[in-house]
């Protein structure tokens, strides 16, 4: 896709449209998370140990050749990814260097076989923007990010809000933490949930927020088949919270033997049937724990704790549960339990290391890793997408795009 500035048909429609800032829009989060990856692909030391393999094919790579680029108007660095699903990705590209100057929004929406491109303006309306906010795509063609909503794929943004606060999030609408998506947080509230409508992009606060157990950032929000929503307070929360009407009340898990726990997640399909992992807690000599519920979070029970240092952790809809196992502080091989948590099976190659699976608001697994040959020589990023969290497949970039590792 040419570049708007040829397009003098819309001139005076992009004269009249904010468009954010988006020399600001690549996250300081997504800035880490490459630092760290590109140490790793510099040569840090990590053995991965996998003890088996099962015979079924988890990855499927591409067989195809190089990804066609329709016109990346000079774009050669690749800053961020955001998948929507196992077909459609979108790619924020610069020039030389993901620190400055104008983005480039590539999309795909047949795996990576092709890629169009087109520049998003800057607007010095939105300068002062959150260097943690990101593009968020909420389906297909529609993405938020910093305080503005586009329904053309980034082509044209208008502005988008976040005020006020509602009892409880109006079914069709996303409840995600605020921070995810928008710059407009109090600094009381660094990770108070909000609920998004995808269609005009109004946004409003939760007026009951689940108690924060710890500090950071929410990881995220996991809304089951039944409409409730699963969520742990915090990026060190010691607790999971349940809702089960739409955010208007909250019911909380949190037992009094985990408080050291390193990190804790929670996940569910239905509504009903969900777990909970508690982290090693070193100080106290405790490996992982595996809690399970079977009426939506009111009850739960310890169920295992033979799990290994899984993080990422992620109940699938045919009963599996999938995370990864941090055997090292970068992360681990990717691996599956069949028999409800008791016990879990390798299910990367040895060749592969992954750092975290996330499902995002669209419903696509994103998992984020390296390849290489162990014990240190990772030298690929490697980014496969699922839409079932069962089969991964890898986008094909467009030639001449590399990963921004500085």
């Amino acid at each position: 896709m040419n570049s708007e500035d040829f397009e003098t048909g819309r001139t005076a429609v992009r004269e009249r449209i904010k468009t954010p800032d988006f020399s600001t829009v690549i996250s300081a989060g997504d800035r880490r998370r490459h630092r760290d990856r590109a140490a790793m692909v510099a040569g840090v030391v990590v053995v991965v140990a996998v003890t088996a393999v099962v015979a079924a094919p988890l990855f499927a790579p591409r067989e195809v050749g190089p990804a066609r680029g329709d016109d990346l108007l000079g774009a050669n660095k690749l800053c961020a990814e955001r998948p929507v699903s196992s077909q459609v990705s979108y790619l924020a590209l610069r020039t030389g260097s993901c620190a400055r100057g104008p983005l480039v929004l590539a999309r795909t929406s047949d795996g990576g076989r092709t890629w169009h491109a087109h520049s998003v303006p800057d607007a010095t309306a939105s300068g002062a923007v959150n260097q943690g906010s990101p593009i968020l795509p909420l389906d297909e063609n529609t993405l938020v990010a910093n305080g503005f909503i586009s329904h053309d794929g980034g082509e044209t943004w208008q502005p988008q809000k976040l005020d006020g606060s509602v009892q409880a999030a109006p079914v069709g609408w996303i409840v995600l933490p605020a921070d995810s998506f928008s710059h407009q947080i109090k600094p009381k509230d660094p990770h108070a949930l909000a609920a998004l409508d995808p269609t005009t992009g109004q946004a409003h606060f939760l007026a009951n927020q689940p108690a924060d157990h710890g500090d950071g950032e929410s990881e995220g929000v996991t809304q089951a088949t039944d409409g409730s929503l699963w969520t742990v307070p915090g990026y060190q929360g010691t607790g999971v919270a349940v809702s089960h009407d739409r955010g208007r009340t909250w019911s909380t898990f949190a037992p009094p033997d985990r408080k050291g726990s390193s990190w804790v997640s929670s996940t569910s399909v239905d509504g009903r049937i969900g777990y909970a992992i508690f982290g090693t807690d070193s100080a106290a000599g405790k490996p992982a724990a595996i809690y399970r519920t079977d009426d939506g979070g009111i009850n739960w029970r310890s169920w295992t704790t033979a799990a290994p240092s899984l993080v990422s952790f992620h109940l699938l809809a045919n009963g599996d549960l999938m995370g990864v196992d941090r055997t090292y502080e970068i992360g681990g091989p990717l691996v599956v339990s069949k028999d409800q948590g008791h016990t879990f099976v390798a299910r990367s190659p040895a060749t592969e290391v992954f750092s975290l699976i996330e499902k995002r608001v669209t419903g696509v697994y994103f998992a984020e890793g390296f390849r290489g040959r162990p014990p240190n020589n990772w030298t690929e990023i490697y980014d496969p997408v699922s839409s079932d969290g069962e089969t991964y497949q890898s986008m094909t970039y467009p030639s001449g795009v590399s990963w921004d590792l500085n």
